[in-house]
């Protein structure tokens, strides 16, 4: 037929048009990540001066804004705040008797500077020592509830403090050696969460506060949570939450301390719930898809190759 050229022209035409507005016009593109529940705007309470733990305030209990929800005990710390106090009445009486003298004339007071320096050093000793002390005491900074902390897995020790395992508000743990840096709780309100994803450096670029988030939690298969991106982490995650080492999601090294680092560069991206999850509890874990912005075709297949290529 004289059509015939002419209808394989045309039909060429349409293809090639739908390839390259396939290829050019932006589709939905969705970024995956896993995600940790978490308490929402919880102020963490830290050990900063280590000590055995005589009292805390049980999971659940309302506290006030410095009121105390733990306290330590550091015989070492007494033992030194008993030592400085002494020195520091020895070397105040040698100083006032160096003053004594010169005013009756029997010593020049060539030594008093020392003197006086020595006391001061004492004095900035014992005044930090003092700070210490009063950091035995955690309290609350805000008004709130009292929330458990991530379970500490037991583990072997090589010395002889008394091991932990948990949480620092287990019953069981009073007695305890805590090291600087535990975390023995969290204030805040129990029934406000939001999810906390970690994001591959793949994707990062991809993520931006605002946009919408579906997800999952492993223990409600079939129910979708919706939410938004409130905040994107400035800085790589260096440890990474157990939940989500146990759960395979990413690679990783464990060092001497059983603390688990990952292989790769990930950050991370906290979700505002629009509906708080209702009788959940932290740590909890799930996945997510975050709604990126369009991309073609043809650049989703171009970020692909690259992410391929560049491993």
């Amino acid at each position: 037929s004289r059509f015939a050229p002419a209808r394989v022209a045309l039909t060429s035409a349409i293809v090639v048009a739908t390839l390259v507005g396939a290829a050019v016009v932006p589709l939905p593109m969705t970024a995956t990540a896993p995600l940790v529940l978490d308490y929402r705007d919880a102020r963490r309470v830290y050990v900063t001066v280590p000590g055995q733990l005589v009292e805390r305030v049980p999971a659940g209990q309302t506290v006030a804004q410095g009121q105390t929800v733990a306290r330590l005990a550091s015989p070492a710390v007494d033992r030194e705040l008993a030592k400085l106090a002494s020195d520091r009445d020895r070397q105040l009486l040698f100083l006032n008797n160096l003053e004594a003298r010169r005013l009756q004339g029997t010593d020049n007071g060539a030594r008093i500077p020392a003197a006086r320096a020595a006391l001061a050093d004492i004095d900035e000793r014992l005044a930090q020592l003092q700070r210490d002390a009063a950091e035995l005491q955690l309290v609350a900074p805000i008004d709130g509830t009292v929330l458990p902390p991530p379970a500490q897995p037991r583990e072997p020790r090589s010395d002889k403090l008394a091991r932990w395992s948990g949480t620092p508000l287990d019953e069981r743990n009073l007695g305890s050696h805590l090291d600087t840096g535990t975390l023995v709780c969290l204030i805040g309100q129990p029934n406000q969460f939001e999810g906390v994803l970690h994001v591959g450096q793949a994707d990062v670029e991809l993520v931006q506060p605002g946009q919408r988030v579906r997800m999952m939690l492993d223990h409600l298969p079939g129910r979708v949570f919706s939410g938004h991106v409130s905040e994107i982490a400035k800085l790589n995650v260096d440890v990474m939450p157990r939940e989500l080492i146990a759960a395979g999601d990413v690679p990783s090294r464990t060092d001497e301390r059983g603390v688990h680092h990952p292989l790769d560069t990930w950050y991370q991206a906290r979700v505002r719930f629009d509906d708080d999850p209702l009788h959940e509890v932290a740590r909890v874990h799930g996945r997510a898809k975050i709604s990126v912005a369009p991309r073609s075709l043809g650049a989703q297949l171009v970020r692909y190759l690259k992410q391929t290529f560049s491993r």
